[in-house]
């Protein structure tokens, strides 16, 4: 399948959110990307394919969550261009970070996980990073960094504890290593890609 184009339904509420998601894959041949909260109560369902089945997943998507809620905004994107893909990778980097692109360009956002994740260590810090009980091991430490470049504001340590579903003080210390050590930036109580 040609995977090159993606549809978006924007609708308030978690529960029209997760009928117009059910609703697009049963609809047609697309994949559910992820969603994304924009503010309490404005939720974003994204799902990716062809033109013609982002159109037909879209449609039926706004159908069953009209029918439990109000659909704020719709949209089908077909062969979007590189800077469209720039500007909403932060928000589809979340759901794979190694994915690239459409038309295979690899997305900034995702190189720029990836250029964290295997930049050097600073000087002066130790080349062992400690992490908390094994955790994370690679993968999840690539799917952490683009979990945190998936906000703009960057993410508190109690998010990203709550989305990786482990203990917020073992999560706080590891981020606080990242931190020193140049992997991420702080501002205030929120880490941002470095």
């Amino acid at each position: 399948m040609n995977w090159n184009s993606i549809g978006l339904i924007e609708v308030h509420g978690w529960v029209p959110a997760i009928a117009a998601g059910d609703a697009m894959v049963k609809a047609a041949d697309v994949r559910l990307l992820r969603q994304h909260s924009i503010s309490p109560g404005f939720v974003t369902v994204i799902v990716e394919g062809d033109l013609g089945s982002c159109r037909a997943a879209v449609d039926a998507g706004v159908a069953a969550a009209a029918r439990l809620g109000t659909v704020l905004a719709q949209l089908v994107i077909g062969r979007p261009d590189p800077d469209t893909w720039d500007l909403s990778g932060p928000l589809l980097a979340a759901a794979d970070q190694s994915r690239r692109g459409f038309n295979g360009r690899r997305s900034k956002a995702a190189a720029q996980v990836s250029k964290i994740i295997d930049q050097p260590v600073s000087e002066g810090a130790s080349e062992e990073i400690p992490t908390p009980a094994g955790w994370p091991n690679d993968s999840e430490a690539g799917a952490l960094l683009a979990y945190i470049g998936s906000s703009n504001r960057g993410r508190t340590a109690q998010e990203v504890a709550r989305h990786f579903k482990q203990p917020v003080s073992e999560t706080r210390a590891l981020l606080e290593q990242w931190a020193v050590v140049g992997r991420l930036g702080r501002t205030g109580a929120r880490y941002l890609l470095g």
